[in-house]
């Protein structure tokens, strides 16, 4: 039960961060938001800056699922599951919810070492789950070339967010930054691929 309890709250804490942004994130929004009283909600969650932590950490739960289903797929699914994979990321980096809390989080690292610190944690883990399915279905690159590969998937997911996520008024057409991301990857995949024959 306290685990349903605490991704409640971490749920609400992030919906209100996405729509409201942090300023509207309180310990009485997200208990009313959760129908729970603050004493019950600072008993799992002591303070905002644990509620900011909790909505990030919710947001790395779902990546990992998203992408343990990448790593299933079979190995000679290669190309589609690059690009499943590319899809995934600049998707989901564009989204309301993730875009939102992302810039939020952004703006708090800049001036908190703590808050900087767990941000750099989380790129380091994303990296890690993405470096798993490229060497997953690219088992002849070296881990080097799998971490440039998650480094630059990160470039493209981070770089879409700050650019196109909100009214965006430069051109931007999803598919077509998708298309030439999967073709990027591809490249530098092959590239190392070719260097080792």
């Amino acid at each position: 039960m306290p685990t349903d309890t605490k991704n409640k709250i971490a749920r609400a804490a992030r919906a209100i961060l996405a729509k409201d942004g942090y300023g509207a994130l309180t310990m009485r929004g997200v208990a009313s938001a959760c129908g729970i009283s603050p004493g019950n909600l600072t008993y799992h969650y002591p303070s905002v800056d644990d509620l900011m932590v909790a909505a990030m950490n919710l947001g790395l739960e779902e990546y990992q699922q998203q992408i343990t289903s990448f790593v299933k797929k079979q190995p000679t699914e290669q190309d589609k599951t690059l690009a499943d994979l590319v899809t995934f990321f600049i998707h989901d980096s564009l989204s309301p919810r993730t875009s939102a809390v992302m810039i939020e989080f952004w703006a708090l690292a800049q001036h908190d070492p703590s808050k900087a610190a767990f941000l750099d944690q989380t790129y380091q883990k994303a990296s890690n789950m993405i470096v798993d399915v490229v060497l997953g279905i690219e088992p002849d690159i070296d881990r080097a070339t799998a971490n440039q590969v998650a480094s630059t998937l990160l470039v493209f997911s981070e770089g879409s967010t700050a650019l196109f996520s909100r009214k965006p008024l430069l051109a931007f057409d999803e598919k077509a930054l998708i298309e030439i991301a999967v073709a990027t990857l591809r490249q530098m995949i092959n590239n190392a691929k070719n260097d080792g024959s």
